[in-house]
């Protein structure tokens, strides 16, 4: 995830400095406003083009998860800022390792937890895993579950989904399964009369 408060404090800092789009290697300069609203203006024309706050959020929070500089990628978002804001997105994350912001620090919280991650792969792979606290569980193995399904959503559908699913203490995939196979077992059997419709989405 991207702190977008962060984020504007960190394109604060870059008052001034020329930057590049990804596709087009355009120059351009990014500019917050006391307002708290991102500005970024191409240096081929001078045009300030203002950012939608919320558009802008979720082209960051996308390109959080899925590290993709592929335009094509945010259509649905619909921002016209994805060129600018993708290299930004970018150098914030790369920033996060060497941040100084106070008040910005739980970026040493998520090493932390990838270190701790990393070790205890290690200990597996080691043979190493037994704990003399570790039970012995009973584990039923049914059908693997290995197909997977792209499901595209607009960011405020996906926002809904992500609030749902923190609320019920699962992750949103886990959420969006859970509801399919819901939905699959109230379909009616072939002999049955009732109807059986979908909901608009």
């Amino acid at each position: 995830m991207i702190d977008f408060r962060h984020f504007l404090v960190f394109c604060r800092d870059l008052k001034g400095a020329t930057l590049e789009t990804d596709a087009q290697k355009a120059h351009f300069t990014v500019a917050v406003d006391e307002k708290n609203r991102l500005r970024f203006t191409p240096q081929s024309s001078r045009r300030i083009y203002p950012a939608n706050a919320g558009k802008s959020k979720a082209v960051l929070e996308q390109f959080a998860q899925t590290r993709s500089i592929k335009h094509s990628d945010y259509k649905d978002i619909g921002s016209y800022n994805v060129s600018y804001l993708l290299p930004l997105g970018q150098r914030f994350l790369e920033h996060l390792h060497e941040c100084q912001h106070p008040g910005f620090s739980n970026i040493e919280d998520v090493t932390k937890e990838g270190k701790d991650l990393d070790e205890e792969i290690q200990r597996i792979e080691r043979r190493d895993s037994w704990d003399e606290g570790d039970e012995v569980v009973q584990v039923e193995v049914k059908e693997p579950l290995d197909k997977v399904i792209p499901v595209r959503l607009s960011a405020e559908k996906w926002e809904e989904l992500r609030n749902e699913a923190r609320e019920l203490g699962v992750g949103p995939t886990t959420l969006a399964r859970i509801w399919i196979l819901d939905r699959l077992r109230q379909k009616p059997k072939p002999n049955d009369n009732k109807q059986w419709t979908y909901g608009a989405a």
